[in-house]
């Protein structure tokens, strides 16, 4: 996937990319699954597609009526601090935490930092941004 994001406006790698449905044929892309979380917390019945870098899965993530729910029903997320404006490799989505620690071990420099992996829920709970309001 190439292009620019929607929300942050910066380039969208071939490596990664994220793909969210807000109406049916309606799409926009995203350079990670943070920014697609941040933009469409109060579009009810969006979809984001967001593809794990290790096994190359689709997860997808909707907002339904009662919050966010997710397939494969698990995932787990690294959600760490921007470096430099780099957004895709520290904020990315795995089919489980199997994933996550096999992305840390390709990635070191980002393992140096002891991140937890987080669910779904704590990942919405750690952002209150992403809550869903009227």
């Amino acid at each position: 996937m190439t292009g620019t994001c929607y929300f942050c406006m910066k380039p969208i790698n071939g490596d990664g990319g994220v793909l969210a449905t807000i109406l049916p044929g309606f799409e926009r892309t995203y350079r990670c699954v943070h920014c697609a979380f941040c933009d469409l917390r109060r579009q009810p019945g969006a979809e984001i597609r967001a593809r794990s870098l290790i096994s190359g899965t689709e997860i997808v993530l909707t907002l339904g009526p009662g919050g966010w729910s997710a397939s494969p029903v698990d995932p787990v997320f690294l959600i760490l601090p921007e470096t430099r404006g780099n957004c895709f490799q520290v904020h990315q989505a795995f089919v489980d935490e199997a994933e996550f620690r096999a992305y840390l071990d390709e990635h070191p420099d980002l393992a140096k930092q002891n991140p937890k992996p987080l669910t779904l829920e704590q990942y919405v709970e750690q952002f209150p941004i992403l809550l869903r309001t009227s």
